[in-house]
């Protein structure tokens, strides 16, 4: 039944994506009707499949149901059909650039950098592709070329002109000609006016492949253009051309091959890396999707062994992707003209050259009959996409898919046999060791030693997992990866019962332990079933002496509660304390629920101790209780080393009241909030319109202030703090100062403004303050640390090509440069303005925008001995970016150090 309904919806949705008519929208009433069946019934089917992932739904009247299959949007709820059309119709426009294999993954920085060269302002920005021959530098262009059509960038009549420099090398003149066009009478043979390249381009876009090629006065005339959007055709300097083309620029050299004049013209520069350094991952799917290509070419289905196939996979292609694709063509026309009447072609391992199958031409096993067992090919079929899954298709991931149904089915039936669940994902698990190649293996190797590296470093005793554990959780990982970057498809979140993560629930808690430090070495994201999958791959370890008296750290900030909870461990060498970290912007039942959720995961059977950061959570604390009956110790104003002396207790399995009667020695009543102990040393940061810039401040107060342990920033929220009598703040921390955007007015309290810091007029005052709880050797590193990280968070907000992280060191070491030289100190606003500026510059210089007057006339530049010291220094920036800085920029730079 619900195959019919889907079926018929994906049908339908079909129909509607062409016009976002109701007409041709399926909606519960047509489907009944069409398909004869009870209306209840259908609209209990179509609300199943929407809960389970399938379809996407429009809240319209009545509502519309649309396959979620072919529109590719995360979102799967809408209130109306516009907002619909707007994010499918954005998400088809941005799709032209997805559907190159690698777009989230190896090629993401060049496709950023395409879209930033094309979207810029005023026609765009130049670009220079770099890279090895056959990586695809001509195939992007053309991809771009069609995104920018998609997005309305270039109208639809716009062209793409493509010329290779290189088949001109020998003759300038000539190309000289096809870029620029000519008059007659430019040169014999010119009987008429003829239009160049860059005109005919106009509106579109030239490319000039292998551009190296192109002769420095080929280079040259150039400039004119790219500078002034203007040029004269060969023969006649008078008559000026206007164009709006936008050039794109590909070469196999490097940038020493050119003149520093053409690349300070070039400020998008790309590199596209070789197929070795692009990932066995993205590797397959080039190798899928080229067999893929050819089958709809030759209008045939195309059958290629696995072991053919893992041949492809591990051989190193030399000349890139195009090597790759020749070699498909070939082995695929070799096959179709064996017998071009077949309906299906099949490709085994001696159709393959013998470089890349082993064989030598006199082997006999290409006269054997060989079974043509479907379940031993890959199919490839141009009229499907490679990611849907039919009956040949038999890969990992549709096999993993199918496994999840089954688990999912036991799960609903309630089948609660931990022996069943093992049994299953241990064959499956086995099978994906079987089905990998010899360059997949070493990635998985590579993987465990990672893993092993991770639990080495969390120094978890009681995860002592034996070899095979360990090889098992890296083949899972392996999966996840490939689900990620092979197959583009989000993590599915598909939930498993209370009833069953309380079978393993053990082995959960303890890979719980694990998930951030997987998360971040592997850049996976898992799901609730893969850390199920993970549990049950580590359940045949012995975890017998695991601690049944768990605790839990809860603190406001993103990292907060997991970084002390992650210290604590690695002393105790285990995973003795949960972490739970409270976003400042979440509401109170969304911090009930958090909290409820990782004490059910727990289990715990002598009872939790819960050690929180503020007063604010004690609420929170005291609304979950109730649930349970079990007891709940709870200690408020938690530090490391309380953390520590509880985690010792728990591990020297002290009773559940004996560890309550020794806390409250410290903490006369702890069951309830602390009241008496000692208080951290706070600067809050905060401002009026929310907690985003509240959180941005206190990042750079925490970068700034890297090695000072007796102080924490915190970002709160800025309308508690104006009522911060009714919030009792002071009874729980020690506010030192409160930097913001806006003043809370709390009496006793000194506050300092965003501005003001970043002016520098007001970091001596916070350094006064702040030297109440500081060391003055401490106290020295503050300093030019403000400065820095203040600056760099103006210049993030106004550069769009150079990189800040790259740019910030060079300025650091120019500043240090020109203190020593001009043998006097730079105040910090002097400092704050030359990093803002001198980052502005260089990415003026780079665009070439650089200042050419100096108010107006450069005989007004005074040549000073500081005038001297700074151009002289500036060197240290212009090699770095290949830059020339003229007199006029080193004027103005004057003019901030001397007269600032």
């Amino acid at each position: 039944m619900d195959n019919n309904i889907l079926n018929y919806v994906d049908k339908y949705t079909k129909l509607f994506l062409k016009d976002f008519s109701m007409l041709s929208a399926p909606v519960t009433e047509t489907i009944s009707s069409d398909l004869k069946m009870d209306r209840t019934i259908v609209s209990k089917q179509l609300n199943k499949l929407f809960k389970d992932g399938k379809l996407v739904k429009i809240n319209t009247r009545p509502v519309i149901y649309l396959h979620l299959e072919n529109i590719n949007l995360n979102k799967i709820k809408y209130l109306s059909i516009e907002d619909f059309k707007k994010d499918y119709l954005l998400e088809k426009k941005n799709n032209v650039l997805e559907k190159i294999i690698g777009w989230n993954g190896s090629l993401r920085s060049p496709i950023d950098q395409v879209k930033a060269s094309l979207l810029y302002p005023n026609n765009g920005l130049p670009a220079i592709i770099f890279g090895e021959s056959g990586t695809g530098k001509s195939f992007i262009v053309q991809q771009a070329f069609k995104y920018a059509q998609s997005i309305h960038l270039l109208d639809k009549s716009a062209k793409l002109i493509i010329i290779n420099c290189a088949q001109y090398a020998n003759n300038p003149e000539l190309l000289s000609s096809l870029l620029f066009g000519y008059v007659k009478g430019a040169y014999t043979g010119a009987i008429k006016d003829k239009v160049g390249a860059i005109e005919s381009a106009n509106n579109g876009i030239l490319f000039l492949d292998e551009v190296h090629r192109l002769s420095a006065s080929g280079q040259e005339k150039l400039f004119t253009y790219m500078d002034t959007g203007s040029y004269s055709p060969v023969g006649d300097d008078s008559k000026i051309v206007h164009s709006k083309t936008r050039l794109m620029f590909a070469t196999t050299e490097d940038e020493s091959t050119f003149l520093e004049t053409f690349l300070r013209r070039v400020p998008i520069k790309i590199k596209l890396p070789s197929l070795d350094h692009r990932g066995v991952f993205e590797k397959r799917s080039l190798i899928n999707e080229f067999f893929r290509s050819e089958s709809k070419s030759i209008q045939k289905r195309i059958f290629v062994s696995n072991q053919c196939l893992n041949k492809l996979y591990i051989y190193n292609y030399k000349a890139n992707v195009g090597e790759v694709k020749n070699l498909v063509k070939n082995i695929v026309a070799n096959k179709y003209s064996e017998d071009i009447n077949s309906k299906e072609i099949y490709i085994k391992l001696i159709d393959l050259p013998p470089k890349i199958s082993g064989y030598n031409g006199e082997s006999t096993f290409g006269n054997q009959n060989i079974n043509l067992n479907k379940n031993s090919f890959f199919k490839f079929d141009g009229n499907e996409s490679l990611l849907k899954d039919n009956d040949d298709n038999q890969s990992i991931y549709y096999k993993m898919r199918m496994t999840w149904n089954y688990i999912k089915m036991m799960d609903e039936k309630h089948v609660l046999s931990r022996r069943k669940y093992i049994q299953i994902i241990f064959d499956m698990t086995r099978h994906i060791l079987y089905s990998l190649t010899l360059q997949e293996k070493e990635l998985v190797n590579n993987i465990s030693k990672s893993i092993q590296d991770i639990l080495d470093i969390m120094n978890f005793d009681d995860l002592n997992l034996n070899n095979s554990s360990i090889y098992d959780l890296a083949l899972y990982i392996y999966y996840l990866m490939g689900v990620n970057k092979e197959n583009n498809s989000s993590v599915n979140n598909d939930k498993i019962s209370f009833e069953l993560s309380q079978l393993f629930s053990k082995e959960i808690n303890l890979i719980k332990r694990l998930l951030p430090l997987l998360k971040g070495r592997f850049e996976i994201e898992l799901s609730d079933r893969d850390l199920f999958w993970l549990s049950v791959l580590i359940s045949k370890n012995d975890l017998s002496n695991v601690t049944e008296t768990p605790g839990i750290i809860m603190s406001h900030g993103y990292a907060t509660a997991s970084s002390m909870a992650d210290t604590c461990n690695r002393f105790l060498k285990s995973p003795v304390f949960y972490s739970i970290d409270m976003k400042p912007d979440i509401s109170e039942n969304s911090m009930v629920n958090e909290l409820k959720k990782v004490i059910n995961s727990m289990n715990p059977q002598n009872g939790i101790i819960i050690l929180i950061d503020m007063g604010s959570l004690n609420t929170i604390v005291r609304k979950v209780k109730k649930f349970y009956s079990f007891p709940i110790l709870i200690i408020s104003n938690v530090s490391t080393p309380m953390a520590l002396d509880v985690g010792n207790k728990i591990l020297n399995n002290n009773s559940f009241k004996s560890i309550g009667e020794d806390v409250k020695k410290i903490v006369p009543d702890s069951t309830l909030f602390n009241q008496n102990a000692v208080k951290d040393n706070v600067i809050i940061t905060t401002c009026m319109t929310g907690m985003g810039t509240a959180k941005r401040i206190e990042k750079i107060l925490n970068n700034s202030f890297k090695g000072i342990r007796n102080i924490r920033i915190m970002a709160f929220d800025y309308h508690e703090l104006v009522n911060y009598k009714r919030v009792d703040l002071f009874s729980k921390i020690n506010i030192l100062a409160i930097v913001g955007v806006d003043n809370p007015n709390i009496t006793g309290v000194p506050y300092f403004g965003l501005e003001e810091i970043i002016s520098g007029e007001k970091i001596s005052g916070l350094k006064k303050v702040l030297s109440q709880v500081v060391p003055q050797e401490q106290l020295m590193s503050i300093e030019p640390q403000l400065v820095k990280n203040f600056s760099l968070n103006r210049i993030i907000d106004s550069l769009t090509i150079i990189s800040p992280d790259k740019v910030m060191p060079l300025i650091e070491n120019y500043i240090d440069k020109l203190k020593n030289d001009l043998n006097f100190n730079l105040s910090n606003r002097i400092q704050i303005a030359l990093y803002v500026h001198i980052a502005s510059m260089v990415e003026r210089v780079i665009r070439g925008n650089d200042i050419k007057l100096y108010n107006g006339n450069n005989d007004n530049i005074i040549r000073d001995k500081s005038f001297s010291v700074i151009k002289k220094d500036i060197s240290v920036i212009q090699k770095a970016f290949s830059i020339n800085v003229n007199d006029t920029e080193i004027a103005y730079i004057r003019d901030i150090v001397v007269n600032l």
